[in-house]
């Protein structure tokens, strides 16, 4: 099971972006092996997520970052996740949220 990073602040942000080699504008993240999922509750329900351990909390909106690692094995990925209003915080100029 892979371990799941909730990040709540600008430097989280920064530490995940930094660590994985990431361009300081986020684009391109696929050429790093990084790949963002939505996921957010359906229909009053809990979202859905292929990997379902990875979900901290199913009745969140967020964004999934998923690293494939040289080191995992075949298929795993690692993630972190960010709250939908925490991304917005942080974005809108909030240095830690929650």
């Amino acid at each position: 099971m892979a371990d799941v990073q909730v990040i709540r602040t600008r430097r989280q942000l920064a530490d995940f972006r930094e660590r994985h080699g990431l361009r300081p504008d986020w684009h391109e993240p696929d050429e790093r092996g990084i790949s963002a999922r939505f996921h957010g509750p359906t229909g009053g329900g809990p979202g859905t997520l292929d990997n379902a351990h990875l979900d901290p909390n199913p009745y969140e909106m967020g964004i999934y970052l998923m690293a494939e690692d040289e080191e995992d094995p075949p298929g795993r990925r690692r993630a972190a996740f960010v709250n939908l209003a925490v991304l917005l915080a942080l974005a809108s100029g909030e240095e830690e949220v929650g």
